[in-house]
């Protein structure tokens, strides 16, 4: 907050009988806020400042900042739940990006494993994450081996995806069956 007056030589400025006099200050930048934001609630308020978090960053980089604020919350031990919930944020991030923000809590350890799995169950039970959802979420968390094989056909009822394996890719032709010849007469040979 902007003091509404305030003397330079207090601050050691000025040099004439202008800094011993109080001046204006916050009178001369204009109101704190605009009329709009006295009526907004502080919801509306905050929905505004994740819209913009979302349009600087991109649906990904919102995602890691949710992931962000999940971790710190779950760190201060307050209640983080909200975050996977908010209708405003799912829309935000996307079907994709809501994946991806369950993925990245589970790579970082933003939760104990036992918290986690409560969570995404809850999401699940709540309607917050569909059975595709969960699928994808299980597969990429599979393939990133963050869970093993056991806990996967646990967690689906199914045999767990053999990882893919690329072949190498073939960097010469098969041995070929070449032979050299002598040269022919009047035929001079390579390195002469």
């Amino acid at each position: 907050m902007l003091p509404e007056t305030l003397r330079l030589s207090d601050y050691g400025l000025g040099h004439d009988d202008r800094a011993e006099h109080p001046q204006s200050v916050a009178s001369r930048l204009g109101p704190r806020f605009y009329d709009w934001q006295l009526v907004q609630s502080a919801e509306e308020s905050w929905r505004e400042c994740h819209l913009h978090a979302r349009n600087l960053l991109g649906a990904r980089g919102y995602a890691m900042l949710v992931v962000d604020l999940i971790q710190r919350r779950a760190g201060e031990g307050t209640d983080y739940l909200d975050l996977l919930t908010d209708s405003f944020t799912r829309k935000l991030v996307g079907e994709e990006g809501y994946i991806t923000t369950l993925f990245e809590i589970r790579a970082r350890k933003a939760l104990y494993d036992d918290a986690y799995w409560t969570v995404v169950s809850d999401l699940c039970n709540k309607g917050y994450l569909d059975k595709n959802a969960y699928d994808q979420l299980l597969d990429r968390l599979h393939a990133r081996k963050l869970v093993d094989d056991l806990e996967y056909r646990r967690r689906t009822g199914r045999e767990a995806p053999a990882h893919r394996v690329e072949p190498l890719p073939q960097v010469a032709e098969p041995e070929a069956d070449y032979k050299a010849e002598s040269p022919k007469k009047g035929q001079t040979t390579l390195f002469e």
